[in-house]
């Protein structure tokens, strides 16, 4: 049995919780482990909403974003969002040191207020203090704003700030995004990040195949004597994307059906594993979900709706992959049905 409270919860959330195996006994040992701290590699930035109420926050965007850049569309875009993120950090950078911005405040309001004993009736000191009250007040509010925000929870609207209960909402969200300990298939545990990084990868390389160097070439004779394109359809594959299909603003996407080429740092995508459960503790416990940029899903849709338009006349009608408004849920309810009614008994012939 183990017990705790929630001062030592919140002060050791880096801490997991393993049972072990009990074998012959009729007691399970439980392994209580204390982890290293564990540091991102390469943090990823992320624009939070509160940066636009800094002060000069637009002009610091309209400067960064008239800059000229030489070279193609593709190539500016990302110039200038790698030089507007340089400049964004520099910006809210004063802000981020908040509490210590709020300790300083505090210091100089009891400085000016212990001054203002001795002198009760000096006016330029009672100004002073309304000043540093104000300052202190101003803090407290873009802190807990901040933590609100960075937190994403609901809260009572206190007296007071609730930022010692953002504080430790964050620090539980932080370590939900750790990875601490992985079991593997022959059921050892690995504890080091490097190794479960590696384990992971060989995981989903493993489900993705491997290259095939001597991959036979397609028959072309018998490719012909399925349903092929008319020679229109062909042109209209192959056309070129007029400026109507996608907004003038997006240069960029343009710029891709014109040369052909993505921007390598446009392809990236980003995995994120998702946990299936509250105990996940394998690999196989994890859901990924892949994000892509946002001009790789332009791009994406305007390839996917001219395919759209031919597909029907090489695909049957009833492969359901390429029926037209296919909705995914659709199949999740009617297998959900069937599976339903394998278990039901005297069920009416008459209906």
């Amino acid at each position: 049995m183990l017990k705790q409270n929630v001062e030592w919860c919140q002060d050791h959330l880096d801490t997991t919780l393993n049972i072990l195996h009990p074998s012959v006994s009729d007691h399970a040992l439980l392994w209580l482990r204390s982890h290293e701290k564990y540091h991102v590699k390469n943090k990823l930035f992320k624009f939070i909403n509160y940066t636009v109420d800094i002060e000069g926050y637009a002009n610091k965007v309209s400067t960064n974003w008239r800059d000229p850049i030489q070279g193609r569309h593709i190539y500016v875009l990302w110039e200038k969002l790698k030089r507007l993120k340089s400049a964004l950090k520099k910006l809210r950078k004063p802000i981020m040191n908040g509490h210590q911005n709020i300790l300083k405040a505090r210091e100089d309001l009891q400085m000016a207020q212990h001054e203002l004993l001795n002198d009760r009736m000096n006016s330029s000191k009672i100004e002073e203090i309304k000043r540093y009250t104000e300052e202190l007040v101003k803090w407290n509010e873009l802190e807990e704003n901040i933590l609100r925000k960075k937190a994403k929870i609901e809260w009572l609207w206190l007296e007071d700030g609730n930022n010692s209960y953002f504080h430790a909402s964050l620090k539980s969200k932080h370590n939900e995004k750790s990875m601490r300990a992985q079991h593997k298939d022959d059921g050892a545990i690995i504890t080091n990040q490097t190794e479960i990084e590696k384990t992971d990868l060989e995981y989903y390389g493993g489900l993705m195949g491997n290259k095939d160097n001597n991959l036979i070439h397609i028959d072309v004779a018998a490719m012909r004597e399925w349903d092929q394109l008319t020679n229109e359809q062909r042109h209209n594959l192959v056309a070129s994307v007029s400026e109507q299909n996608i907004l003038s603003a997006l240069n960029v996407v343009m710029d891709f059906f014109q040369n052909e080429r993505l921007y390598k740092d446009f392809n990236c995508t980003v995995v994120t594993l998702i946990p299936k459960s509250e105990d996940a503790t394998s690999i196989k416990d994890y859901r990924h979900i892949a994000g892509c940029t946002t001009l790789y899903k332009i791009i994406s849709k305007v390839l996917t709706t001219r395919l759209g338009k031919v597909v029907g006349r090489i695909m049957g009608s009833c492969q359901t992959a390429f029926v037209h408004v296919k909705q995914t849920h659709n199949h999740i309810l009617l297998a959900y049905e069937l599976i339903k009614g394998y278990y039901k008994k005297g069920v009416p012939l008459d209906v």
